[in-house]
Formats: structure tokens, sequence, C-alpha cells
């Protein structure tokens, strides 16, 4: 909707939509694949569940959204969510690297054995 609003023209913004729901569909896909050929049998129903709560949230984030557009401004609410979701995947690169630290000798952060596909 932004992208539509922000265009000199209709038809590439609707490029551009097209483009990034390809590109989502994709990575979906992707992301898909990718836990159900690398996790265990054990846990493969739990993550692939665990992968559908996005969907979930979806919806509650893009009420959040507009309420926070209602408040203050569109580009006000862009601007913020923008921040915060910077914020948030330093921390996330910040946590996961010290996990990944940790767990280079084959260990959990928590100090037991990690599970090793081989």
């Amino acid at each position: 909707m932004t992208v539509t609003l922000q265009s000199c023209g209709t038809f590439q913004s609707q490029v551009v939509i097209a483009a990034m729901a390809s590109s989502q569909s994709l990575f979906r896909t992707t992301r898909g694949t990718l836990i159900q050929t690398l996790a265990p049998d054990s846990l493969r129903g739990r993550l692939t569940s665990l992968q559908s709560i996005d969907r979930g949230f979806l919806v509650v984030a893009s009420l959040g959204v507009g309420l926070l557009s209602d408040l203050t401004s569109p580009s006000m609410a862009m601007a913020i969510i923008g921040v915060l979701g910077m914020g948030l995947g330093l921390v996330c690169c910040v946590v996961l690297g010290r996990a990944g630290s940790s767990m280079s000798d084959g260990t959990s952060a928590s100090g037991g054995r990690q599970w090793r596909r081989g």
C-alpha cells in the first residue's frame, strides 16, 4: 500500500508489489523445505508448527501498525517500525553471535551436548 502511494505510477507499484510477494513466497517455501530436511524426526512436527505461527502474528502486527499510524502519521509509523526492526535485528545478531560462539565446541549454552547431523 505504501509503495502505491509514494510511486509515480500505478503500474510500477504493482510490479514492485508482485516482486515483493514473489520473494516472500520463495522465502517461505525455502524455509519450509529446510525445516523438513534438516530437522530431526522427533522435532519436525514442533518446528513446523512454530514455522506457521508467523501467520497469526501477522494479523496482530498489522493491527498494531494501523493503530500506530492512526496515533501518529503513516510516515512516522513506518519510521518507528523500521527503527524497532533494526534494533531487534541487532539484538538478535548479538545474542545469536554469543550462542554460536559458545556452541562451536559442540555444547549448548546450557552446557549440554548439541545435536549434530552426521
